[in-house]
């Protein structure tokens, strides 16, 4: 009974990493950027996966490093936006994202456990001009906009998760964000969408809303 038990256990395991996506992205407003971020966390639970993000790790510490590395490794799929990679007015690139992407390179390269990472960036020629060791490898343009992101991500995850449409993603944002707007930006004191709790916030309400949309019916406030 114990192997069974433990077989068991293996495979839930399995599946819950099978399904999750850590999410690799500046944290930051410029340019609206919260509006992308609050569409990859629609898109990701629109198309059946969860979402896992570097915020849920405690700022500071020695072991942050290591710790983020764990949470990667525990997902089957990495995302990374390279949104701030170029310099502008006077604000220097951001390091974050590319550090990241090479540690999720490192783990796709060496198969066990199977990990797969995807590129993002408001236009993908880019990347190519930064990172030349990325040749060959799919940049998703989205092109800085809610809409966008949402495209490249049924784009990149096609072949990978049930049957979804843009509409449904969309749906799902359009819901989100309206949660976030009456809980977040309009909230005394403001909050930030990229706190930990927040975040774990929007992905339940964002799990909500895509299974009653699925099932034709209003999703409960």
């Amino acid at each position: 009974m114990r192997g069974k038990s433990a077989r068991g256990s293996s495979a839930r395991s399995s599946r819950r990493r099978g399904n999750r996506v850590f999410l690799n992205v500046p944290f930051d407003n410029i340019r609206g950027y919260e509006h992308c971020f609050l569409a990859y966390v629609a898109g990701i639970v629109g198309l059946g996966l969860a979402p896992r993000s570097v915020v849920e790790i405690p700022s500071g510490g020695r072991d942050r490093l290591t710790r983020i590395f764990r949470l990667m490794r525990d997902c089957r799929y990495s995302l990374h936006d390279l949104s701030r990679i170029e310099l502008r007015a006077g604000r220097y690139p951001r390091f974050n994202m590319p550090f990241e992407l090479g540690l999720a390179t490192a783990l796709a390269l060496a198969r066990r456990p199977s990990h797969d990472r995807y590129v993002f960036a408001p236009r993908h020629h880019v990347v190519h001009h930064v990172a030349s060791d990325l040749g060959g490898v799919d940049v998703y343009e989205h092109k800085g906009s809610a809409p966008g992101v949402l495209v490249s991500l049924n784009n990149a995850f096609v072949r990978r998760t049930r049957p979804a449409d843009v509409r449904h993603l969309a749906t799902v944002y359009r819901k989100l964000k309206a949660w976030a707007d009456q809980n977040c930006r309009r909230a005394r004191p403001r909050r930030s969408v990229y706190e930990p709790a927040v975040f774990k916030r929007l992905v339940i309400v964002a799990t909500a809303v895509s299974r009653e949309a699925r099932k034709g019916t209003p999703a409960a406030r």
